[in-house]
């Protein structure tokens, strides 16, 4: 089970990825979020996002169809390696190999 913090998190990640402008549905998170008094920590980002908040912002992201379906997160660090290599970005991981 997820906990609060998490849950707003992977939303206000989402919507700060995937949003397309101030008129696009992910940008109305934003609008959610505050009304529900939620603060996002100024060290969230990307890169340090707990393994849950990664699980809830990868699911929301499929379910969008913003990500594919066959999207494997790793269990180390919840990105999916050979989707990340393709599209040319570089991951942070302990077993990742340059």
């Amino acid at each position: 089970m997820f906990i609060r913090m998490n849950i707003l998190d992977a939303y206000y990640m989402f919507a700060s990825h995937f949003h397309g402008g101030q008129g696009s549905k992910e940008y109305l998170i934003f609008g959610r979020l505050d009304k529900l008094g939620y603060k996002p920590s100024p060290l969230l980002s990307f890169e340090n996002m707990s393994l849950d908040v990664r699980e809830i912002y990868n699911n929301l992201a499929i379910k969008t169809g913003l990500l594919p379906d066959d999207y494997e997160p790793c269990a180390t660090c919840g990105f999916d390696h050979d989707y990340e290599y393709e599209h040319a970005q570089k991951v942070d991981h302990p077993d990742y190999d340059d």
